[in-house]
């Protein structure tokens, strides 16, 4: 059986499809961190929020209101910032996504051209495997003529 003559561009492909799908789950993983992550801030936020809202059925000084309202504002701007960081961790994901699939149909394209080229060798080997045979039967033929 012949050798697949791109066999080791095939190889090469295969290894950097191997190597961007655990780059890919490197990035799903963190995008998934930060996911969570938001979600806490936004939970927290709520407590926070819940908690100012408990104090001023109460009588509080405005000290504590303050460092309330300022508790709630700062969870705002981290909720800002890691929305921020979530959607470009999401944006990076699609791009990173698009790429493997595109890697993942070139490897595709070299196991077709595999299955093609081995199909055809195997054909050419029975092609000549009935040569051989018919030139056998027509050498027997003669012999016994």
């Amino acid at each position: 059986m012949l050798d697949f003559r791109l066999e080791r561009v095939m190889k090469i492909a295969e290894s950097e499809k191997r190597s961007l799908e655990t780059q890919y789950r490197v990035l799903f993983d963190r995008f998934e961190q930060l996911a969570h992550g938001l979600l806490d801030l936004a939970e927290e936020k709520k407590s926070i929020q819940r908690n100012l809202q408990d104090k001023m059925k109460q009588s509080i000084t405005i000290d504590l209101m303050k460092r309330q309202i300022y508790d709630v504002e700062k969870m705002e701007r981290l909720i800002t910032e890691r929305t921020l960081q979530y959607d470009r961790a999401k944006y990076q994901l699609e791009q990173f996504k698009a790429v493997l699939l595109k890697k993942a149909i070139e490897v595709k394209k070299y196991e077709k051209i595999k299955q093609k080229q081995s199909r055809m060798n195997r054909s050419a080997a029975r092609k000549k495997e009935m040569r051989l045979l018919d030139e056998v039967a027509a050498l027997h033929s003669t012999k016994n003529s």
